[in-house]
């Protein structure tokens, strides 16, 4: 068996570590990106807790996520592309970004200020059912209902 002089010893063990090295840094390269920033009043205060979402405009993938106590939001692993971001909290109205991009292995810094706004409440009404009578003795359709009423406690 023949040795293999030094120099060809020492050759492939720095061939063999670079190898390793650039597959290891190939692998962790990523084709995602991160949008990240704070949620403030009008006066600059940073809100905690406010829902904030991210919509890929291109998939219609969303996340969601909630301020930190500080006001800040973070989505760390979002795949490239242009986004929707809407931040909401309550007594705020509800402010929407659109055309965000988010680029290979960088974070967008995206700092949302909502104005204050009124809560509100939807009630719907569908009136499209038959109406009740509520007095008399009878029924829509013209049938008498007599009702027998007995008394529980008598004074």
């Amino acid at each position: 068996m023949s040795k293999l002089p030094a120099k060809h010893l020492f050759s492939i063990i720095f061939l063999l570590t670079l190898t390793v090295c650039t597959t290891a840094t190939v692998v962790a390269q990523s084709v995602r990106g991160a949008i990240g920033g704070s949620v403030t009043d009008p006066t600059g205060a940073l809100i905690p807790n406010a829902t904030v979402s991210a919509t890929n405009q291109e998939t219609g993938g969303k996340s969601v996520t909630h301020t930190t106590g500080a006001g800040v939001y973070h989505f760390p692993d979002l795949p490239i592309g242009t986004y929707t971001v809407t931040a909401t909290a309550p007594g705020f109205a509800t402010n929407s970004s659109t055309g965000v991009l988010v680029q290979v292995n960088s974070t967008t810094a995206l700092n949302i200020s909502l104005a204050s706004g009124a809560v509100t409440e939807v009630v719907t009404v569908d009136a499209s059912g038959n109406l009740l009578r509520t007095r008399g003795r009878y029924l829509n359709d013209g049938r008498q209902v007599f009702v027998k009423v007995s008394y529980l406690f008598r004074f």
